[in-house]
């Protein structure tokens, strides 16, 4: 991401910890599908991530606990953001 972008999220989701079901993470999903850590913004360690690396790493279940909608849709610029390649990953 070049400095000074604005990323615009479609959803907050929260995951639910594996074995401690009192606890939770939270991350933001762009509308290209790439996720990113809301403890963490403002780090490096951010963004973007495939769920599959979240769920991995923080130990969390797949399934998330909640989605909460942010925006009605992408704006003008974002409208053919192509959903994430593992690939592709930075």
């Amino acid at each position: 991401m070049a400095a000074g972008q604005t990323i615009r999220f479609a959803r907050e989701i929260r995951l639910r910890r594996r074995g401690h079901p009192e606890q939770m993470l939270r991350v933001l999903q762009d509308h290209a599908g790439w996720y990113y850590i809301l403890r963490l913004a403002g780090t490096q360690d951010f963004g973007p991530y495939l769920l599959e690396e979240i769920t991995g790493a923080f130990d969390v279940e797949p399934e998330p606990l909640s989605v909460h909608e942010l925006l009605q849709g992408p704006s003008d610029g974002e409208s053919g953001a192509d959903p994430p390649n593992p690939e592709d990953h930075p």
